[in-house]
């Protein structure tokens, strides 16, 4: 179940749907209306995602954000 509070994207899953839409890490956060900065901090394990951030993600890739969640 996702928190109020912050949750571990799956990249693993998020990197083959974004390789399955031939799109890139910067163009994945264009669609999402965050930074690349953003997106490349969550990756890299600096920051966890606000459930707001996992939503936009996974709404930019057309799934569900439980289908991102670790977990």
């Amino acid at each position: 179940m996702i928190s109020a509070r912050t949750e571990k994207v799956d990249f693993n899953i998020v990197d083959r749907l974004i390789n399955e839409k031939f799109i890139s890490w910067a163009e994945l956060a264009r669609m999402a209306g965050i930074s690349s900065a953003t997106i490349f901090a969550i990756k890299a394990g600096r920051r966890n995602a606000s459930f707001r951030t996992i939503r936009k993600i996974a709404d930019a890739l057309g799934v569900e954000p439980k289908d991102i969640v670790k977990g």
